[in-house]
């Protein structure tokens, strides 16, 4: 999964990868951040997992978000 960013002119920046920390050589999907900003929500069906399972992170524990 990638994310981009809304500059300051409208325009949006270059998407950038959400590493390893998110991505998984599986399929992860259906990504979202909580309404408080707090936590990246996404999907995931993962080798050990049954199915799609549901995932969360916080923000600020990704690196794309540390570098901003």
């Amino acid at each position: 999964m990638y994310i981009s960013f809304k500059e300051e002119s409208g325009d949006f920046s270059t998407p950038e990868n959400l590493g390893d920390q998110i991505n998984t050589s599986s399929e992860d999907s259906s990504a979202s951040i909580s309404e408080d900003g707090i936590y990246l929500f996404f999907t995931s069906s993962k080798n050990e997992d049954l199915g799609y399972n549901p995932y969360w992170i916080r923000i600020d524990e990704i690196e794309v978000f540390k570098q901003r």
